[in-house]
């Protein structure tokens, strides 16, 4: 929860948001996940011998997902997550088929439905995320369009865990993700800000629908975080308070608040932001826990 992630940041002296001193996203996937199938099968006593991971020959023949799968593969994204998530929702409780389906659905870049999948993994465990194997934590915390993220952070500056956060708050890594404001992408940006990015970056023609395309939203969150964090003189949580509900009403904020993280949080009028902060403040926590060093 967000209180537990601030308690341990006040108890161990953490700034809000800070920066871990380097990042690793690359690991021993083969040793990672041998060592969650071995907690698998402690902690849920599974007896299945040979790989646990590849998909049984139950799921695998399900009608759900055969036709999840072949929507997927004619960009019928829609139709297919609704199969995909009726097979989730059969198999919430049943932590090796939801291990199984995190995986295969990471591997065909279902990756909002993999989340959840990986989620389904710890809640039916009952310990928390950066307590239940790293190879599943970071299924339900992960770095995706990873070269994209890189890349653009670098030119930036932004923490690159600050965008993963951001990223998956506003969109689950659904590229294709849209919202009643006319918001698109990784990075749910609106219309009339996107106009003003493509303007400020010199794209002639620009087309919102562009915002699907991965570099593209990416590209325009990190321009309009940066240019917040420019604003509030690399405060985070007014940042990211801005980036929710307009500069405009972040500054009134912070009139009161001064860069205060947790006045700050009390003096947003808006119950949508401030909950928005928290959890970005949550994710970024885990993300440093699974990824910092």
């Amino acid at each position: 929860s967000y209180f537990a992630a601030r308690a341990r940041d006040i108890m161990e002296g953490t700034a809000p948001f800070a920066r871990p001193s380097n990042v690793q996203f690359f690991f021993d996937d083969a040793a990672l996940i041998a060592d969650a199938e071995n907690w698998l099968r402690t902690t849920f006593n599974i007896t299945q011998e040979g790989a646990l991971w590849p998909l049984s020959p139950t799921i695998e023949q399900d009608p759900r997902l055969v036709r999840g799968r072949e929507l997927w593969m004619v960009a019928a994204y829609d139709e297919a997550r609704a199969e995909f998530d009726d097979l989730l929702t059969q198999f919430q409780n049943d932590p090796l088929a939801s291990f199984q389906l995190a995986i295969y659905l990471r591997g065909i870049a279902a990756y909002q439905d993999s989340i959840v999948a990986a989620a389904n993994v710890i809640n039916a465990s009952g310990v928390g995320t950066v307590n239940a194997p790293p190879y599943i934590a970071r299924m339900r915390y992960p770095v995706y369009y990873l070269d994209v993220v890189q890349d653009i952070t670098t030119r930036y500056g932004v923490d690159p865990l600050l965008m993963y956060s951001l990223i998956r708050h506003e969109s689950l890594f659904d590229a294709y993700a849209t919202a009643a404001a006319g918001e698109r992408g990784l990075t749910q940006v609106i219309p009339s800000t996107a106009e003003y990015i493509a303007s400020e970056l010199g794209i002639p023609n620009f087309q919102h629908s562009s915002l699907s395309r991965p570099y593209m939203s990416v590209e325009f969150g990190t321009f309009y975080l940066d240019e917040q964090l420019d604003l509030f003189g690399g405060n985070v949580t007014a940042a990211l308070a801005a980036y929710n509900a307009g500069p405009g009403r972040a500054l009134q904020w912070q009139s009161i608040a001064g860069d205060d993280h947790d006045l700050f949080l009390t003096t947003i009028s808006i119950n949508s932001t401030r909950l928005y902060v928290q959890r970005i403040y949550t994710f970024y926590n885990i993300y440093r826990t699974l990824y910092g060093v």
